[in-house]
């Protein structure tokens, strides 16, 4: 790296998020409840607590199901928000390197490595959508993403279901949500409405088997473990419509 102004800059924001305290929480479109709270772990420093989150409660759960309203915008708009988002990635680099780094323990590199992955998921699925043309969207899409790349696979799940006009209820590894967190909020400052992007933090066992299970969702993306993928096909078998598509990623696999 020749210019140091990027590597300055990583380094003042990776000061400012040791400092903060801000608790992750539910972003839906109702007032969120809040359920338990529970505290984030730097995992190479177990002593050092990042932060906390508070946990999306059964009413949070059943008011972003409620609430959740596919986008509506044509597709030139949608693709137009999502380079937007994009855009303001990048912006935030330091930032989010800096969560990166400390919430999951990632290095300095990896973390660079990982924000340029997540900006071309935006820009992909927004030139393919613009591609595809006006198409009818599925609905509501359960995006389930893991601990190891929390940006970037998380990013891909739900740009993917926004370029199509979908509504997206995420829910991030338990482990990580901060990152995730911060995420959304740049993608409703880039103008996805808040209806057709939801965050539900919380544990596989409630929130991730909720989400899982409604019949008012119309697909599920998941990331994770061959086993979790199984269940969530046998309990989308017994409660949503057969046209619900899985699309899970496991042990590196997408069927």
């Amino acid at each position: 790296m020749t210019d140091l102004a990027p590597l300055r800059q990583i380094i003042r924001d990776r000061a400012h998020a040791d400092e903060a305290t801000a608790l992750a929480a539910p972003l839906i479109a109702s007032a969120p409840e809040g359920g338990d709270v529970m505290t984030i772990r730097n995992p190479f420093y177990t002593d050092d607590v990042v932060s906390e989150v508070r946990l999306a409660s059964n009413a949070d759960i059943e008011a972003a199901l409620n609430d959740a309203t596919p986008w509506a915008a044509p597709v030139s708009t949608r693709a137009d928000v999502l380079r937007k988002a994009a855009d303001i990635y990048e912006e935030n680099f330091g930032e989010l390197f800096a969560l990166l780094a400390r919430e999951a323990g990632k290095t300095v590199p990896d973390a660079i490595a990982e924000l340029p992955e997540a900006v071309d998921f935006l820009r992909y699925y927004a030139d393919e959508a613009e591609r595809l043309g006006e198409m009818p969207a599925r609905g509501i899409i359960t995006c389930i993403s893991p601990w190891n790349f929390r940006l970037a696979i998380f990013t891909g799940q739900l740009s993917a279901a926004l370029a199509a006009g979908n509504a997206v209820l995420a829910k991030p590894a338990e482990a990580t949500p901060l990152v995730a967190h911060r995420a959304i909020e740049l993608l409703h400052q880039a103008g996805v409405p808040v209806a057709a992007m939801q965050l539900l933090p919380g544990l596989g066992s409630t929130v991730g088997a909720a989400l899982t299970s409604s019949p008012k969702v119309d697909g599920v993306t998941f990331t994770g473990s061959t086993a979790t993928a199984q269940r969530i096909n046998r309990t989308m078998a017994e409660n949503m419509a057969p046209t619900a598509p899985l699309t899970a990623e496991t042990g590196g696999l997408n069927p």
